[in-house]
């Protein structure tokens, strides 16, 4: 799926990728179901590592804020301790972003 995914970027195509799934497209990737709704201790999975292609070695990582609440979502669900104990869990070579 990876090797489909940087394929349509080689060829010139867009990828559009929302929430969760944009979690995705970094060298690692936070299960936030796992860690916020069911309590497992935080960790990393692999990610689809399709940032690579722009020569970013990081997960990505999701932060906005909601219009009309004005809400921002700046710690991805986990909260603070959990965002830090994770960023602390990543690999020397690897790039922290979106905090």
């Amino acid at each position: 799926m990876a090797e489909d995914l940087r394929g349509t970027l080689r060829a010139g195509g867009v990828l559009c990728f929302a929430s969760a799934a944009a979690l995705t497209l970094g060298s690692l990737t936070v299960p936030v179901y796992e860690i916020y709704k069911v309590g497992t201790a935080t960790h990393w999975l692999h990610g689809l590592d399709v940032l690579s292609m722009a020569g970013i070695r990081a997960p990505s990582s999701l932060t906005t804020t909601t219009p009309k609440r004005q809400l921002r979502h700046r710690f991805c669900y986990l909260g603070e301790d959990r965002l830090v104990q994770l960023e602390r869990q990543l690999p020397d070579e690897t790039a922290s972003s979106g905090r």
